[in-house]
């Protein structure tokens, strides 16, 4: 670190594109921070440790991943299988991600592409890096888009502006895109602080009732070399939780019916914005009949906006005839946004980041993992 200042990795480093990460299952308490970079014009990716996120020291003399990446470089630890998982640009002379994953942070796989632009996108688009995180069984991804000017017709483009497009996967390398061609975090206005470049930062910080993504922006489109270009600054985007997307219902009515699943405890919490209508709740049996006590007649209509909203019933339901059996929820909403339905099971404090899918060929399973 430089000593009176707040830069931890000075230019003597050259740092390039780093990630840190916070690592609370490491023992070892000196190398609890984690770091990855290309350090200058070093053509590979090196890995740092640290006991505090503030002094930093490299994790060996070689770097870990032959990988010449000049892009911010993604980084998280998976939360099931203890791997760490890191996403970066290789010698293409496009950009497009690669992936890598390592069981001790210095010995990675080797890199596999995991996305590049499609049949599509617009022939000007290339993907810059792609920072991820896990977000229950998925792993959800911040796309850096490189939009780069028709008018360049050079192999290796510099001209352009970045924004963010989201994509989310289920093991990491199969990966899909969430309203293709549609930004999660668009530019600012022209000429305002963010309007032709924005970074996303390693990992969005998952609060109680939001989401937030910092992210750098620019007011500069990215065109070496950088000279009077203006302040670069440090913004933020928020989200409610599970507000990636919503089933959205104007005047007429919608309905969801889920897949069979079952569990331990009857109480259901519901994701919403019923402000302006309502939205109600069955309980149905494997085959679709609804379950007395639990049809929507039943149901109290939800006509809150809120992010744990419980479903009521008005008839002294029996808990015990839609308990450790399979059931079916039917979710029909008027005039509503429906962002999830979540079961806490008997978790007193569940954490919507943290959830479990229902299976989807045995539901007795879902029994058997609680």
């Amino acid at each position: 670190m430089v000593s009176g200042t707040n830069i931890v990795l000075d230019k003597r480093e050259n740092t390039h594109g780093p990630s840190i990460l916070l690592d609370v299952e490491e023992p070892d308490r000196s190398r609890r921070y984690k770091l990855m970079m290309r350090p200058g014009k070093t053509p590979a990716i090196v890995a740092y440790f640290s006991p505090d996120g503030i002094h930093w020291r490299k994790a060996q003399s070689e770097p870990v991943i032959h990988a010449n990446s000049d892009c911010h470089i993604g980084l998280y630890r998976d939360p099931k299988t203890g791997l760490y998982q890191s996403s970066f640009r290789t010698d293409a002379p496009d950009r497009r991600v690669w992936r890598s994953e390592s069981e001790d942070f210095l010995h990675w796989t080797r890199p596999l592409l995991a996305v590049e632009p499609d049949a599509n996108d617009p022939a000007q688009t290339q993907f810059y890096g792609m920072q991820t995180t896990p977000y229950g069984n998925y792993v959800m991804g911040w796309l850096s888009m490189f939009n780069t000017w028709e008018s360049d017709f050079k192999w290796s483009k510099m001209d352009g502006t970045m924004d963010v497009e989201l994509t989310y996967s289920r093991d990491g390398y199969c990966w899909h895109r969430l309203g293709q061609g549609t930004r999660f975090i668009p530019l600012g206005e022209e000429g305002s602080w963010d309007g032709q470049m924005l970074i996303p930062a390693t990992s969005p910080i998952f609060l109680e009732n939001e989401i937030r993504f910092y992210y750098a922006g620019t007011p500069h489109h990215h065109r070496p070399p950088y000279i009077n270009i203006g302040n670069e600054c440090i913004g933020a985007a928020s989200l409610r939780p599970d507000g990636f997307l919503a089933l959205h219902v104007d005047e007429e009515w919608g309905e969801l019916l889920t897949r069979p699943f079952a569990v331990h405890d009857a109480p259901i919490l519901v994701n919403a914005d019923a402000s302006r209508g309502q939205i109600r709740v069955e309980i149905c049996e494997e085959s679709g009949q609804p379950i007395e006590g639990f049809r929507l007649k039943d149901c109290r209509p939800i006509q809150e906006n809120g992010t744990a909203l419980p479903v009521q019933w008005t008839s002294g339901a029996d808990p015990s005839k839609v308990i450790r059996k399979p059931i079916r929820l039917k979710v029909r909403a008027h005039r509503a946004d429906l962002y999830s339905v979540s079961l806490p099971n008997g978790t007193t404090s569940p954490r919507y980041w943290e959830f479990r899918e229902a299976r989807c060929l045995n539901p007795m399973r879902d029994l058997e993992e609680v």
